[in-house]
């Protein structure tokens, strides 16, 4: 609040004259008479605001809302949001120039489409960049990476668990891409990339082990000589699964104690099976993604059901 009473007192008479006298009655008339089309229009200018200009409207609705309660919460399980911050107030997402967003119709699906987004810096219009990609994900089709942040209180919307063949939804950042190619072989590569070889492992594990939980989850063994190998997966597979691929990350230290650690976008086998958590395309579509990918654009990727699209603000239109 002290925030706001500063700003106020910093500002020409003249801008508070209009927004008093014209802004303020004009946006409360066109609420009450068109609330969907006015809703739409503050959504999208939001979209544009600066970032100072995003954290004068969050410190304005915190101050006035009441504990435990967000402005924006309804009755609509489709639209209220949760009470924690979570995914809604990801800092990856308002930084993030290029996503890749994974939708499926239904919590159960394990069939999704990819679009690739990208938008200029200061949180500008995402634009789609290239065509939709086929994706497969895990059998039991999508379930939230924590219930914290993430599921609504009272829904009986699907939590991850260990090992329960469903891949997570949420905001994740990327990690390094991957593969069986030479990273001289990828043209116009300009992202982090490991050639696969028979030393590299994913940590499938590293939560109690102090050595490596802030390392990448991708690790030469040769330099940790001592690892214990129940903690390792072999990535020198004989099949094409990690011809190519990329290490999905979780944002913030998982508070769900089940979630696999060996998460990735890979290489379909061809037959289209399901997965175990994992999200896969084909080959081609995803060398070439690799491709797009830039590391100073800081890619995300999003996987949510269509029907829950709408409880992540700033997402790309449809």
């Amino acid at each position: 609040m002290e925030v706001i009473v500063r700003d106020c007192r910093r500002s020409h008479g003249l801008v508070i004259n209009i927004v008093c006298k014209i802004v303020i009655p004009v946006s409360f008339v066109s609420a009450c008479v068109f609330p969907t089309q006015f809703a739409t229009v503050v959504q999208c200018l939001y979209g544009f605001a600066p970032g100072f200009v995003k954290h004068r409207v969050e410190t304005l609705i915190q101050a006035f809302s009441r504990p435990g309660h967000h402005p924006t919460a309804s009755t609509n399980s489709n639209s209220t949001l949760p009470k924690t911050g979570g995914m809604f107030t990801s800092r990856e997402l308002d930084a993030a120039q290029q996503m890749l967003l994974v939708t499926t119709e239904v919590w159960s699906s394990s069939q999704g489409e990819l679009k690739r987004y990208e938008r200029p810096p200061g949180s500008g219009a995402w634009y789609q960049d290239g065509r939709p990609i086929q994706v497969i994900l895990g059998e039991y089709g999508l379930a939230w990476a924590t219930a914290e942040g993430y599921k609504l209180e009272g829904s009986a919307d699907p939590v991850k668990r260990r090992n329960d063949r469903s891949s997570p939804a949420g905001i994740f950042s990327l990690g390094e891409a991957f593969g069986y190619k030479d990273k001289s072989q990828i043209e116009g590569l300009n992202y982090d990339y490991t050639r696969i070889t028979s030393n590299i492992f994913c940590v499938d594990d590293n939560y109690n082990n102090k050595e490596l939980q802030d390392h990448i989850r991708l690790i030469d063994r040769t330099r940790f000589p001592g690892i214990d190998k129940a903690l390792l997966r072999s990535m020198s597979r004989k099949d094409e699964l990690y011809r190519f691929g990329v290490v999905v990350k979780y944002i913030s230290p998982p508070t769900n104690p089940n979630l696999e650690a060996c998460l990735f976008l890979h290489t379909w086998d061809g037959t289209e099976t399901p997965t175990s958590g994992s999200t896969t395309m084909g080959a081609a579509d995803l060398e070439e993604t690799i491709r797009w990918l830039n590391r100073n654009k800081r890619p995300i990727l999003v996987q949510i059901t269509k029907r829950d699209r709408p409880r992540i603000p700033h997402l790309p239109a449809e």
